[in-house]
């Protein structure tokens, strides 16, 4: 299991210099290499044609729009290099995956319209949905086990979300993941605070909300 899991760092990368649109160029970089093989999702392996279309897209989340190329894992392995695991974490974080069934993911990285604010959007598919629930469990037990200042919210409008956050030191994040079927998906921004355009819980929220009902249920 992750430490500290990267598909979060929307909300800790800003703050711990570590991961999402903050993430270094270096380090995307061996991501984009690792995954150049299935650049694109009409061009993929079958497992990612299923998570076509399943992550957000520009003008979802007001005041983001996408940044770079989409990054696709196509099995559990690629999937922590894609997600930004620490290198020492990823076998243990890539047996896990595989043991609950992940088959595909693929992540979007947001930019913000002006600042330093960054996103991102990813979805992981897995063989059944209960597959889907542990990882979310997952996702959201090592959030709040990560360091102080990590808390939780409701989300309104989708079954079963979980909204969860931190603050602090002039920064903040914003998380919300949820799970339909046997996809877990996770809509995140953070960056700098009392600034225009600064994270807020109601433009993930509602961003979140729009990806839950615009994606196909079944899949």
């Amino acid at each position: 299991m992750k430490a500290i899991p990267p598909c979060l760092l929307a909300c800790t990368a800003l703050m711990a210099g570590g991961c999402g649109g903050s993430s270094s160029s270096s380090t995307r970089s061996h991501a984009q290499a690792s995954t150049r093989r299935s650049a694109t999702v009409e061009s993929a392996p079958p497992a990612l044609a299923g998570v076509r279309g399943r992550v957000l897209t520009a003008g979802e989340m007001p005041g983001y729009s996408p940044q770079g190329q989409r990054l696709l894992g196509i099995d559990a392995q690629s999937w922590t290099i894609v997600d930004l695991t620490p290198p020492a974490q990823r076998a243990t974080e890539g047996a896990f995956l595989s043991r609950i069934g992940f088959v595909a993911g693929v992540r979007e990285n947001l930019a913000a319209a002006a600042g330093q604010e960054s996103g991102l959007s990813t979805v992981e598919r897995f063989r059944s949905a209960a597959g889907a629930r542990t990882e979310l469990a997952n996702v959201v037990k090592q959030f709040l086990a990560s360091p102080p200042g990590a808390k939780t919210f409701a989300v309104p409008g989708i079954p079963r979300g979980r909204g969860f956050g931190r603050s602090g030191a002039g920064m903040a994040g914003v998380n919300v993941a949820f799970v339909s079927g046997r996809y877990c998906y996770l809509v995140g921004a953070g960056g700098p605070t009392g600034v225009p355009g600064a994270p807020t819980r109601a433009v993930v929220i509602a961003a979140a909300q729009r990806l839950y009902h615009r994606v196909p249920r079944v899949g």
